[in-house]
């Protein structure tokens, strides 16, 4: 007997929802760093599973909106911050900006609730098949669109405490991680129904399958890292304020604390890595050399230690000065090595994607419009090839898996995170990245201004992490392995296969008809 919920219950349901997922993830709230409640996530949507599994495709899709823009408001109000506190965007501006986006992105989890709802009348099949499946789908849509895409806050990026359970994002990438915790919702959700045994046989032979290859993997991957090369990598967190990056009457005084940072590593180091944008005397494209004093060192006979810069590069281009957001490698004798160019810029941040139609609309960024760089490459140090993510390149995983594929061995993240304040925003950052150590079984290093400076093991392990707000430099042997896994080789194959398993079910009663007409 189906029970009728009242539509104020499926509202409060929804709500519900939200909130659990919301809290899922790395939070801070009011100044305060929730403990970790990535748990919450394995039974955060049932409430939202209860409110759409006998709805028709409209209501589920009414639901499934109410949820994102729940979920997402919780999620990304640091976004004011950055916009407004530091992008000195007037306060309605910044509050529309967030609220457009936030009513945008919101349509993802109501799509994948309305398909979800449409294929299970249209195929008479349950939602334990077609909610995870679209639910992967609509987060993948979000790696691409709208404006180049934001993948912020996919269930995945709850799990990355529990190793165990993500280390099977080597084969399927993070999308798998979704996948199984949308599984386990519609499970929990359903699993007083008789007809549910099967698939409890199922599920739970499911977890265990995942759970002893995540062990397996940990353990081979640790004897991996024991028995490979190691760089030794200094990580330079200066603190500098954002109010205070771009200022010229600090520009001294951020010179003087970046001296001091590297003198305390120079001779212990094998490369000293700078956060994003960090060196902020801008180079021109065809410079090639650079003082030494100017990053800090002092005399050295030898190349190492090498230096990684987060700084800016210039040229000309129909008369005007176009820049980079750029990453470029120096010789302790100040030659420049290789560099890499960012190319997945920040829209409105760094770029204006709308400029052909509101042209009138500046990007957040001091310099303003930068160029994009031509592709995604590594930067070769020695015989080693390092992948140079700059900004939020870590959270889309195409781009590591693609370096990764060129046989990089060290995933390198520099950033500026002090746009988002004392928020949940640089703590979620951490956790993106992790995943794309544990997608790609490859180190990341992150040099940020005000943090979250870490290492991250191929197993997701975060081996140093430093607090917010706080000057430092560390020193860490980064293993470097060289490896390709199974999502490195495949690409997003497992986000192909559902694909073509909606696709097989949307041709197939018209490929029956015509074989009942043969």
């Amino acid at each position: 007997m189906v029970v009728k919920i009242p539509p104020s219950t499926k509202i409060l349901l929804s709500i519900a929802s939200g909130i659990l997922i919301a809290l899922s993830f790395p939070t801070v709230l009011f100044g305060w760093h929730l403990p970790n409640f990535g748990f919450f996530a394995w039974f955060g949507l049932v409430p939202l599973i209860i409110a759409i599994q006998d709805a028709p495709p409209r209501e589920a899709f009414k639901c499934g909106y109410l949820f994102g823009l729940v979920s997402f408001s919780i999620s990304w109000y640091w976004l004011f911050t950055a916009l407004n506190t530091f992008g000195h965007l007037p306060i309605a501006t910044s509050l529309v900006v967030l609220a457009l986006l936030i009513l945008m992105m919101s349509l993802y989890p109501a799509l994948a609730c309305s398909l979800a709802r449409t294929f299970v009348i249209k195929t008479q099949s349950p939602l334990l098949i077609w909610l995870p499946i679209f639910w992967v789908l609509t987060e993948c849509a979000r790696n691409y669109t709208p404006f180049s895409g934001f993948p912020w806050s996919p269930l995945s990026m709850s799990q990355t405490a529990y190793l165990p359970l993500i280390q099977f994002a080597d084969i399927t990438g993070a999308y798998g991680i979704s996948f199984l915790i949308v599984w386990f919702n519609v499970w929990l959700a359903r699993s007083r129904m008789e007809h549910m045994v099967p698939a409890t046989i199922c599920s739970l032979l499911l977890l265990a399958l995942i759970l002893g290859y995540g062990f397996y993997r940990l353990h081979q991957t640790e004897q991996e890292m024991a028995k490979a090369p190691h760089l030794k990598i200094a990580l330079i967190q200066p603190n500098i304020p954002q109010e205070e990056k771009w200022d010229e009457a600090t520009q001294q005084k951020q010179q003087v604390i970046f001296k001091r940072l590297v003198s305390q590593v120079e001779n212990n180091a094998d490369l000293i890595i700078w956060p994003e944008a960090s060196f902020t005397n801008n180079l021109w494209l065809t410079d090639d050399k650079l003082s030494p004093e100017d990053i800090g060192l002092s005399t050295h006979t030898h190349a190492r230690p090498y230096t990684l810069l987060g700084l800016n590069f210039v040229t000309l281009k129909n008369g005007l000065q176009r820049y980079f957001n750029s990453a470029a490698l120096f010789d302790a004798q100040g030659n420049l090595f290789g560099k890499y160019h960012k190319k997945h810029l920040v829209p409105f941040g760094e770029y204006n994607p709308l400029q052909k139609w509101l042209p009138f609309i500046k990007p957040v960024a001091a310099v303003g419009d930068f160029e994009a760089g031509d592709a995604y490459h590594p930067i070769a140090l020695e015989n080693i090839d390092i992948a140079p993510l700059i900004c939020y390149e870590d959270i889309f995983p195409e781009i590591a898996r693609t370096m990764s594929k060129q046989n990089a061995s060290l995933l390198v993240n520099i950033t500026n995170d002090a746009w988002y304040g004392l928020s949940s925003a640089p703590f979620q950052h951490l956790a993106l990245a992790a995943l794309r150590s544990v997608e790609t079984k490859r180190t990341m290093v992150r040099a940020t201004n005000t943090g979250v400076t870490a290492v991250i093991l191929p197993t997701g392990k975060v081996a140093l992490q430093s607090p917010l707000f706080t000057e430092g430099v560390a020193l860490y042997q980064a293993p470097l392995l060289i490896l390709r896994t199974t999502y490195t080789r495949l690409n997003d194959w497992f986000i192909a296969a559902c694909f073509i398993f909606v696709l097989w079910h949307l041709v197939k009663p018209y490929v029956e008809r015509i074989k009942r007409k043969i």
